[in-house]
C-alpha cells in the first residue's frame, strides 16, 4: 500500500506489506482537522479512474472524489453543529432527506464522469 498518506498511523488499520488489498478505514487530513470525517472507497477510486478514462471530456478539470455519506455513526448536521457551531449552516433540502450526506460536492465527477459511489460508511444501506 506504497504511496498511501495516512497521518496518525497508529490510528488507522493499514494491511501489511505484501498482502491483498481489503476494505479498510483511511482518513485524510481534512478528517483530522476538522472531525468531519471523509471516506472513499478504493473499488470507487478505480471505477472514477476507469470512467475518466473513458469519458468524452477533453481539456482539464479538477474534480474531488468522495463517498456520498460522512464516516461517522452522527448525522451529518450533528456533525457541524459539533466542530464549526461558529459557520452558519447553508446546506439545503438533501441534507433532510439524507441524514449522513457528505459535505463534499461531488457533482462535477458525477456530471463529467458520469460516476456515482457505490459504497457507503460500514453498517448503512
Amino acid at each position: 500500500m506504497r504511496g498511501i498518506h495516512a497521518p496518525h498511523r497508529d490510528r488507522h488499520d493499514l494491511p501489511p506489506a505484501g498482502r491483498g488489498v481489503r476494505r479498510r478505514r483511511i482518513s485524510t487530513n481534512a478528517d483530522c482537522a476538522t472531525g468531519l470525517a471523509t471516506h472513499i472507497h478504493v473499488e470507487d477510486v478505480a471505477e472514477a479512474t476507469e470512467a475518466a478514462l473513458r469519458t468524452g471530456f477533453r481539456g482539464h478539470t479538477r474534480l474531488l472524489l468522495c463517498a456520498s455519506d460522512v464516516a461517522d455513526h452522527r448525522p451529518t448536521l450533528d456533525l457541524v453543529r459539533t466542530h464549526v457551531p461558529d459557520v452558519p449552516w447553508r446546506g439545503g433540502p438533501e441534507y433532510g432527506r439524507d441524514s449522513y450526506r457528505s459535505l463534499i460536492d461531488i457533482s462535477r465527477a458525477r456530471d463529467v464522469l458520469g460516476w456515482e459511489p457505490r459504497h457507503r460508511w460500514p453498517g448503512r444501506a
